[in-house]
């Protein structure tokens, strides 16, 4: 795959991930929410791929539930070169999917 690199604006880019998302939240009791930096966060990156990215985090964080919040926060690392993203809900895994992600332990 080549990436397309070019210089967007992440927060915006963020911003309209969220606003796809906004109907079928609301569908589910789910708020979205997003903590962005006071000013822009421009960066090369490749659009279609970073939004790809973006909506699958989102996607799964509100798949499975109803209710509670989503958040999507952007910040600026320690040099200011870097912008870390955290992906975070409330909602925890519904009852009816937690064996699935049960480790379990076993004896010998």
């Amino acid at each position: 795959m080549k990436l397309q690199l070019r210089r967007h604006n992440l927060a915006a880019l963020v911003e309209n991930v969220l606003s796809q998302f906004h109907v079928a939240a609301v569908d589910k009791g789910v708020r979205l929410e997003s903590d962005m930096p006071a000013t822009d966060c421009f960066a090369l990156v490749d659009r279609t791929e970073f939004e790809r990215m973006l909506s699958q985090l989102v996607s799964n964080a509100c798949a499975a539930r109803r209710g509670g919040v989503v958040r999507l926060a952007l910040s600026y690392g320690p040099d200011f070169r870097r912008y870390p993203f955290v992906v975070s809900d409330t909602g925890g895994i519904a009852p009816e999917h937690q064996a699935m992600f049960s480790t379990g332990s076993t004896s010998p």
